[in-house]
């Protein structure tokens, strides 16, 4: 029996594909019953580090840091299935020459975030030790709960926090021309690895695959304004050959500068007076005199009243709202992932 150290997703609803890379592995949505020929869906899910996955490993680390360590890598395949899901559905917008304001509010009507939910991360998960040749036996670690703080840090932080556990970290490689494409999780995952800001933003936007996180907002703007301010202060390291750079500019001036669309991102985040607890810097409590029971009301109308009528949108204009948001934001996080060099 050859055990490995990883993480056992519990839950019978992981959607991630099989996949076996240059950094982990993660196995089949379906397991085979050699009796009966036949083949049923797995209950759980196991996942594990390529070099890393020795029992030794907590000894460097402790039970808890090996847990994070793995959930964090998690989280990188995560983003890259976000990633190909998002450009399987989408992508053809991005060829645009220019993505215009009116057409990503045209695009939100028919936008679906439920497409990005690989319920993968955000399962319960379990530090074990499990037999990969299928004998069942399987060695759980005692639980520890998920802790998004320290899983931040942690990302932010990989590099060195291994380093200095004497955990050997992950070599630099070049890739060759053709290799340099978004569907390479090789790639990818690499550029998360080697990238600090990388690493951050895509550790971010995986979280934000339902409507129902409470910080939605608040994320939603830390990715848009870490992204606007790297591209100001680290213009070198980006490809600005690629035509996805001055689409990236495009959409962000959207955002941040353009006076008709930028009230409906940060003139919406930083609007306390106007949203309350919802907004970024809430320190009020509003006071809403009515809820709209119409339909098909346009972006404009639905902050207007908001704002002036004290109207509450109904579920189909907030769905609308995030949409527009998550979109918009998702657009410009593959541009930059993808034109920002990996060193």
């Amino acid at each position: 029996m050859a055990r490995k150290l990883g993480i056992m997703i519990r839950s019978p609803h992981c959607l991630l594909p099989e996949l076996s890379n240059d950094y982990f592995y993660i196995d089949s949505e379906w397991e085979e019953d050699i009796m009966n020929g036949t083949e049923s869906k797995r209950t759980q899910r196991f996942f594990g580090l390529k070099g890393h996955d020795d029992e030794r490993l907590i000894g460097l680390l402790g039970e808890q840091g090996t847990f994070i360590f793995h959930r964090i890598m998690l989280s990188y395949y995560d983003a890259f299935f976000m990633i190909q899901t998002f450009m399987d559905k989408y992508y053809a917008n991005i060829r645009e020459e220019k993505l215009k304001f009116e057409d990503i509010l045209e695009q939100s009507k028919t936008y679906d975030i439920n497409l990005f939910n690989s319920y993968s991360v955000d399962e319960l998960t379990t530090l074990c030790l499990h037999d990969v040749y299928g004998e069942e036996r399987t060695y759980y670690f005692r639980e520890h709960k998920a802790n998004e703080v320290q899983e931040m840090l942690f990302s932010m932080n990989l590099k060195t926090i291994l380093t200095n556990h004497k955990v050997s970290y992950f070599k630099n490689r070049t890739f060759q021309t053709e290799d340099l494409k978004s569907s390479n999780s090789n790639l990818v995952v690499y550029k998360m690895l080697i990238n600090r800001e990388i690493s951050m933003v895509m550790h971010t936007w995986r979280k934000l695959n339902s409507y129902n996180n409470g910080d939605f907002i608040s994320n939603i703007s830390s990715i848009l304004e870490f992204i606007t301010k790297d591209l100001k202060q680290n213009s070198d390291k980006f490809n600005k050959e690629s035509n996805h750079y001055s689409k990236l500019k495009n959409l962000l001036e959207e955002v941040n500068e353009n006076s008709k669309s930028k009230k409906y991102f940060f003139g919406i985040f930083n609007d306390a007076e106007n949203l309350g607890f919802l907004s970024r810097h809430g320190k009020v409590l509003l006071d809403f005199k009515s809820f709209n029971v119409r339909e098909g009301r346009t972006i404009y109308e639905i902050i207007t009243e908001m704002k002036e009528d004290r109207c509450i949108p109904n579920e189909n204009e907030l769905n609308y709202l995030f949409n527009i948001w998550h979109y918009t934001t998702s657009l410009i996080v593959l541009l930059w992932s993808t034109i920002r060099k990996s060193e």
